[in-house]
C-alpha cells in the first residue's frame, strides 16, 4: 500500500511498545522478513513483551499497530490523546476497563475522597452499633427495673397478706 497518515499512528504505536518494553513489536532479521511480519501483523503486544505494562496501554500499542488501517486509532493526534490520559491517570476512551480497574483507577486518582467516604461510613457504622448498644442497655435496665419494682410489689402483697392473716387470728 502507500503511505497515509496512519501510518504515522503505526510508527507511534511500535515507538510506544518499544518505550514501554525495551523491545521491539516487530521482529525480524531482514528488512525483507520485517516488512513480512508487519504486513501479517504479527506483531508483539507490549504485555506479551513485559506483563508488567499497563493494560490499558497495552490495547493503545495494540490498537496502533493493526495491520488494517481502519482498524487502528483514527489519527496521531487521537493516539496523543489517548497517550496523555493514560499519563494524567485519566481513562483511556479506546479501552474497555473491568470494574475492578475503574475502582483502582479511582482510587488511585482521588485517594483523600476515597479516604474520606471510608472514614464516614466507618463512622456512620461506629455510630449506629452505639446508638444500637445504648438502646439495648436501655431496654435491659427498664426490664430489670420492672422486674424490681414486680418483685416489690409482690412481696408487699405477701406482707400485706400476712398482717391480715395475723390480723385474722388474733381477732
Amino acid at each position: 500500500g502507500h503511505a497515509t497518515p496512519l501510518c504515522d499512528v503505526f510508527s507511534l504505536g511500535a515507538l510506544l511498545t518499544e518505550a514501554l518494553t525495551g523491545r521491539q513489536a516487530l521482529e525480524g532479521k531482514t528488512l525483507a522478513a520485517l516488512v513480512a511480519a508487519t504486513r501479517a501483523g504479527h506483531h508483539k503486544r507490549p504485555r506479551e513483551l513485559d506483563s508488567s505494562v499497563p493494560r490499558d496501554l497495552d490495547a493503545l500499542a495494540d490498537k496502533a499497530l493493526q495491520v488494517n488501517p481502519e482498524e487502528r486509532i483514527e489519527s496521531a493526534r487521537a493516539f496523543v490523546r489517548e497517550l496523555r490520559l493514560a499519563l494524567s491517570g485519566e481513562p483511556l476512551t479506546i479501552y474497555s476497563y473491568s470494574p475492578l480497574e475503574r475502582a483502582t483507577r479511582f482510587v488511585r486518582r482521588h485517594p483523600g475522597g476515597v479516604a474520606a467516604i471510608l472514614a464516614s461510613i466507618l463512622l456512620v457504622a461506629t455510630l449506629t452499633v452505639t446508638v444500637s448498644e445504648m438502646r439495648r442497655a436501655r431496654s435491659a435496665r427498664e426490664a430489670a427495673r420492672a422486674r424490681i419494682e414486680q418483685e416489690k410489689r409482690q412481696t408487699e402483697l405477701a406482707e400485706e397478706k400476712a398482717r391480715q392473716a395475723e390480723l385474722n387470728r388474733t381477732i
